[in-house]
């Protein structure tokens, strides 16, 4: 009697049979060897990401693995999107936070020099006091620019303004003038030298300084208004510039456009998924007129 090969079990599973095993299957093979690089890129964070796909899966409660495969790509085009809007809100804050120039004022008939745009820089704001004192300053110095001063006016000026004297004796001492605490006479006696290689009565090169700075606060203080509204003018037309050349946003439609065509896909494989499932109890055609005749 011929002896029959015997019957092996395949060590294959089969996969699951049941529907539950089934829908588990196939979010397994949604979560399990599919963050690629692509994806979550250095410095994002995975778990985000797989929050976000879980967030999907049960949302959407995919039943096979095509339904798995969209399930995914919707999830990985949500992510990309919101990775797309991080970078452009980042690099539009720092198009529009980048430090404005003197020269960017030119286009409004406002041209700093080096003080008063280091007034700009410090956000300097001159009250109505402050630019009186400077007015005051201004109209008293003046009376003395470009005299040599003598030791009556020096008392003069000790006497009756004894801050502009003191920025006189400051500035003596910071220029190596003086070892100490200098006397009138001192003063009278007293040159600069200057980088030119020339030199200058400490009186009258302390007495430009003073004017010149309070012509320059006086200059800001009058345009202060003018000045920030070009600051407004300058940064719309940033914006502007930006929102002509914004190409992330052709990224982000094209994104969204195939963020819909994936969901239509995902309704019509549902939909036929029903359909499928649905069973015919409708009697055919003509069988229940030969019961009746029967």
């Amino acid at each position: 009697m011929a002896k029959t090969a015997p019957v092996t079990k395949s060590r294959r599973s089969g996969g699951p049979k049941s529907e539950e095993g089934k829908r588990a299957s196939s979010r397994n093979a949604l979560r399990t060897g599919v963050y690629s690089s692509m994806i979550v890129l250095p410095g994002e964070d995975e778990s985000a990401f797989r929050e976000l796909e879980e967030q999907f899966i049960r949302d959407f409660d995919p039943r096979d693995i095509a339904e798995s495969a969209i399930v995914r790509e919707l999830a990985t085009i949500t992510w990309k999107k919101l990775r797309l809007e991080k970078l452009e809100q980042s690099s539009f804050l720092r198009a529009m936070n980048a430090p404005i120039n003197d020269y960017d004022f030119s286009d409004y008939g406002i041209r700093f020099n080096n003080e008063t745009f280091a007034f700009f820089l410090r956000g300097l704001v001159v009250t109505m006091e402050e630019a009186k004192v400077q007015e005051s300053r201004l109209a008293i110095v003046s009376k003395f620019q470009g005299k040599f001063l003598t030791s009556e006016q020096y008392r003069t000026i000790h006497s009756k303004h004894p801050e502009i004297y003191r920025e006189i004796v400051e500035l003596g001492l910071s220029c190596n003038c003086f070892d100490s605490e200098p006397s009138i006479d001192e003063l009278v006696l007293s040159y600069i030298e200057l980088e030119n290689g020339g030199e200058q009565s400490l009186a009258s090169y302390a007495l430009e300084r003073i004017i010149k700075s309070a012509q320059n606060i006086l200059w800001y203080f009058k345009r202060y208004d003018a000045i920030q509204e070009a600051v407004v003018k300058i940064k719309e037309e940033r914006l502007l510039e930006l929102m002509q050349i914004d190409k992330t946003r052709r990224i982000h439609d094209d994104l969204s456009r195939t963020f819909y065509r994936a969901l239509t896909g995902l309704r019509k494989h549902q939909e036929w998924r029903r359909r499928a499932l649905i069973v015919d109890i409708s009697p055919e055609e003509g069988e229940g007129s030969r019961r009746l005749g029967k």
